[in-house]
């Protein structure tokens, strides 16, 4: 193997890799290499070589090169972690370096973090190997190399100085056709900038929250609301209720929040209930012009809900909406019954946008029941009035607008009530419900869909039929020009 080591502790590198053709010299990290081999591998070996092989590349033509050259090694398979900083440099890494990986490596996989200091980064991430490109000025390297010295992983920085041989280590192109929906570091942004740009450009923001029978957890999530409102950063905070019986609105008036109840916004309209009732209706009890929509059953909600999905719109006019993330852990009753969240979306939404949206396919949480979005937006979509709606609003932007249009943000983790798996079958029914009516223009007015369910019984089969009704909403800015034009509500929504 063509490897000059120049210290014996370095003969585990040369035996890690595959043998290659390229002439290679391995230094210690604390040192400087005066020789002429091309390439060169600073490494620091704490610990014994084991994968996986972690990438720790922002983009660019330095970091293409290493990705090539750790393929003339024989590596198969590598973890390309990025440390995400602003939007405009992360679409160099999702567009460029991730794409030259899939074409070189059997199996990639994509981690990306929140800014913070690597040291911290590398202690807190299990890697066999962490490898790094060599900044360029000679102090920095100096600097850089003696961070990554003193911690106890594995760690590689490489310094290529001649072009790389043509490789490939594919059979064939494995193509990323569309850039990853940018993942916005809005707490790289301290408060008093937001409310800055906020005030720069006049905008008002209300937190709408949708309610049915919360009276378990709508108190923390209005608190957390009411926070970030005393913060200056939401305007107005109010709930539309779709005729709860236990004690939510009570309790949200307690709090000196406005209560709306959704039949009676709009009484003009044909009735309907439903989140995405509730939802449209928003549009009528306010003139700001961001609207937040965050779901009221979540147990663990942090006043990072209500700011995260803001600083995409003050930050990006072309951005018209945001999807909040959330990690969503397991939780084990006393039962012992696992339940894990995110199940519809898993097993059918992830797999359609992938087939039919791949342009959306790297949102994590497509159907978030945190969004925010420019209200002026949201009045030229049609609203199914079910859970339907995250569906159907995400899939106007993006075939209005495009992928530029939409962000998404980490607003931390999420515990809410698990439905059943029925529950989830008809959430399912009603997302292709939704889709199904989205690939034509949506006909206003509510129709009746037949959901039939079969349970296999000891000696037959039991059938039980159940009707799921979807009602659409036309466009706001379309109902209020027809109103204004003295039509009825009823002859630009249809028979109820």
């Amino acid at each position: 193997m063509p490897w000059n080591l120049t210290h014996p502790d370095l003969a585990p590198l040369a035996r890690f890799f595959a043998p290659t053709n390229l002439t290679v010299a391995a230094v210690p990290l604390s040192e400087t290499y005066r020789g002429k081999e091309p390439y060169v591998v600073y490494a620091h070996l704490p610990q014994p070589l084991a994968g996986p092989v972690v990438a720790l590349l922002r983009g660019g033509p330095k970091a293409s090169e290493i990705l090539h050259f750790l393929a003339h090694l024989g590596l198969n398979v590598l973890e390309l972690w990025h440390i995400r900083s602003l939007p405009e440099k992360d679409d160099l890494f999702y567009s460029e370096l991730v794409p030259e990986a899939l074409e070189m490596f059997s199996e990639v996989k994509v981690r990306s973090f929140p800014p913070q200091p690597l040291e911290r980064l590398l202690s807190q991430q299990p890697a066999g190997l962490v490898v790094a490109g060599r900044p360029r000025r000679e102090e920095a390297r100096a600097r850089f190399c003696a961070r990554l010295a003193s911690l106890p992983v594995n760690v590689a920085v490489v310094d290529i100085q001649e072009p790389l041989p043509d490789f490939s280590g594919s059979e064939g192109p494995v193509t990323l056709q569309h850039p990853p929906i940018p993942v916005f570091p809005w707490n790289s942004f301290p408060l008093s900038q937001l409310l800055r740009r906020k005030r720069s450009q006049g905008l008002k923001v209300a937190a709408a929250l949708p309610t049915l029978n919360e009276e378990a957890t709508v108190a923390k999530a209005l608190s957390a609301a009411l926070e970030v409102k005393a913060q200056g950063l939401l305007d107005e905070v109010f709930v539309v209720d779709s005729a709860s019986t236990d004690r939510t609105a009570e309790i949200a008036t307690g709090l000196g929040v406005p209560v709306y109840q959704a039949a009676g916004v709009g009484p003009e309209l044909p009735p309907a209930r439903g989140k995405g009732e509730n939802l449209y209706k928003s549009l009528f009890l306010t003139d700001a012009d961001i609207i937040l929509w965050v779901d009221t059953d979540i147990e663990t909600i942090t006043p990072s809900f209500f700011t995260a999905p803001l600083a995409p719109l003050f930050a990006g006019p072309g951005i018209q909406l945001v999807k909040g993330f959330f990690k969503r852990p397991v939780r084990v009753t006393e039962q012992g019954t696992a339940l894990g969240g995110g199940r519809v979306t898993e097993l059918l939404v992830k797999p359609f946008l992938n087939l039919h949206y791949p342009g959306l396919a790297s949102l994590v949480q497509p159907l978030s029941g945190v969004t925010a979005i420019r209200r002026r937006a949201a009045e030229e979509f049609f609203f199914p009035d079910h859970y339907g709606v995250e569906i159907a609003l995400l899939l106007q932007a993006y075939r209005r607008w495009g992928p530029q249009a939409l962000a998404q943000v980490d607003v931390g983790e999420v515990i809410h009530k698990s439905k059943s798996l029925e529950g989830l079958t008809e959430m399912s029914f009603q997302i292709l419900q939704t889709v199904r009516d989205l690939d034509a223009v949506p006909t206003p007015g509510r129709r009746q869909d037949l959901f039939l369910r079969a349970y296999d019984e000891e000696r037959s089969v039991t059938l039980v039929a159940k009707a799921l009704p979807i009602s659409w909403r036309p466009p706001k800015s379309a109902l209020g020009a027809a109103l204004d034009r003295g039509l009825s509500a009823d002859g630009v929504l249809g028979a109820s």
